[in-house]
């Protein structure tokens, strides 16, 4: 899961808005803060810091209210609001986090939210049903279970178990939402705060988006994701063997497992990272392996601000001497091959992105002027764009001919082109 879902966070980032540039979720190449921060203030913060292997965090106000992203990537603060189920204008900052046994997402409000309508929300359309037997006619209504983890509640329906999703209200302004084995993980609190991610943390005001990643978490959350993986199908296997003889006592076999599982936990693992790619396509491996060595890395801390320059900033910390060729062959690589996506993207031939063709020239001229600099093991760079006057406009109408087009092509063929 961890694959699909560590690309997805990166593709997230980008579908917020956070990529002023539509191509920035191809980019793994984070920054790191070497300067001391003050530690994370709230509780859920300080849980962020020790907890998540990699987080994605950002102001949806600060893209909404700058007119080329609203216009570039107009209709994604619907789809944003329809996973979240609040206005988009009601929230102050997102979060999302990968911890062990999922992700999570972290909401904080400009005002106090309604609990029991959120509770429902994300409760609904899920597995499990309280009235099996009730009257045909009446709408069958799903229950509702709770699971107490410290001070907080996680409410979910269905079986508590991986890939079921769960709700927390955290404050009156605050609440999480997520796979439950991720939530009860988070809240349970027990990771230990890194300098370097609190520090990537107590950021999160600072910008309007950071993007931190601790390549020895990852490696560790793969490493029990694969270790989970493996348990589920002896599982399968054993159940269908003593099916049939009967003989196995279950009880003592999930102790012996158990204990089999607390041996691996103490044992020391920095992961095996080529897990990373064996559920992927071999084109897909072949595209992603080049940036493996910024997933290895040591820390990585990506800023992106939006005022009136966009402004990416991406550092990344190298493990050691033996890994730092390879982390700045990694970054350069991703630099060349944003400044052609640049280009390339819009000229698709599903046509999703071609109103973003009058973008694409001085995205790609950005990206080309950006130099990776190197001091000791920590390598960065840094992406600055200044929009010019009226190309506001120039999307829009690329919008427009866009539409235009489709209109056209629907009436003269019934279908649109891009189907």
């Amino acid at each position: 899961m961890i694959r699909r879902v560590l690309f997805a966070a990166l593709a997230a980032a980008a579908l917020a808005g956070a990529v002023a540039v539509a191509w920035l979720p191809t980019d793994l190449s984070p920054r790191a803060e070497a300067q001391s921060e003050p530690e994370p203030p709230s509780s859920e913060n300080k849980l962020l810091a020790s907890e998540a292997a990699f987080f994605v965090t950002f102001r949806p106000g600060d893209f909404t209210s700058d007119e080329l992203l609203k216009t570039a990537f107009m209709g994604l603060d619907k789809e944003m609001e329809r996973g979240f189920h609040v206005s988009l204008s009601e929230v102050d900052r997102v979060t999302y986090a990968f911890v062990a046994g999922g992700n999570v997402t972290l909401i904080h409000t400009r005002k106090a939210y309604d609990k029991d309508k959120l509770k429902e929300a994300f409760t609904t359309e899920r597995y499990g049903f309280k009235e099996k037997f009730a009257d045909k006619d009446a709408p069958r209504k799903p229950e509702v279970q709770e699971k107490k983890v410290g001070a907080k509640v996680i409410h979910y329906t269905g079986q508590f178990g991986p890939y079921t999703q769960g709700f927390c209200a955290i404050d009156k302004t605050t609440f999480a939402f997520g796979e439950v084995t991720a939530l009860a993980r988070f809240f349970e609190g027990k990771g230990k705060a890194t300098p370097s991610m609190s520090a990537a943390v107590a950021l999160s005001g600072k910008h309007s988006l950071v993007f931190a990643l601790d390549g020895k978490r990852v490696g560790a959350a793969m490493k029990r994701e694969r270790e989970d993986r493996d348990r589920q199908f002896r599982d399968r296997e054993k159940r269908f063997e003593d099916f049939k003889d009967k003989k196995v006592n279950f009880r003592e076999e999930k102790k012996q497992e158990k204990a089999k599982e607390d041996k691996a936990k103490n044992e020391k693992d920095e992961g095996d990272f080529d897990d990373l790619f064996n559920d992927a396509p071999p084109g897909a491996a072949l595209m992603i392996l080049p940036y493996r060595p910024l997933l290895k890395a040591k820390f990585g801390l990506l800023t992106f601000d939006v005022k009136k320059s966009y402004t990416l900033k991406a550092t990344v910390t190298a493990n050691g001497k033996e890994d730092q060729e390879d982390v700045e062959l990694a970054m350069r690589m991703g630099l060349n091959v944003l400044r052609d996506y640049a280009v390339v993207l819009p000229k698709h031939e599903r046509g999703e992105m071609k109103h973003l063709a009058p973008l694409s020239v001085p995205v790609a001229k950005a990206f080309k002027e950006a130099k990776v600099e190197r001091k000791g093991d920590v390598f960065s760079t840094t992406v600055t764009w200044t929009p010019e006057d009226g190309l506001v406009k120039k999307v829009k109408d690329a919008q427009e001919e866009q539409k235009k087009l489709r209109e056209r092509d629907f009436k003269d063929k019934g279908r649109f082109r891009d189907e």
